[in-house]
């Protein structure tokens, strides 16, 4: 029983983590909600939403002047959005 429990903590809390978004601003002083991988090879994978359709590309690393992770609760999500434009 207490393994049962421990793996659904385990499965929820993972999930969670795979929903986070993060917030990048590029070189260009584009922002992004995506979700950003890990740095391998000078690269990062991405996936974001544009037009309500998910893409999957790589961002150099040198493109990235600032970027923060789990900023939004989902790609769907943007309510920080227009707050963290201003400080930018």
């Amino acid at each position: 029983m207490n393994r049962l429990i421990l793996l659904l903590i385990g499965l929820v809390s993972s999930l969670a983590v795979i929903q986070a978004q993060d917030f990048v601003v590029t070189i260009h002083r584009d922002t992004l909600n995506c979700q950003l991988g890990r740095l391998k090879n000078d690269v990062y994978p991405i996936k974001f939403l544009l037009d309500d359709e998910v893409f999957e590309g790589t961002i150099h690393k040198d493109t990235i002047m600032f970027f923060r992770r789990n900023v939004f609760r989902d790609m769907y999500s943007n309510r920080l959005r227009s707050c963290i434009r201003m400080w930018i």
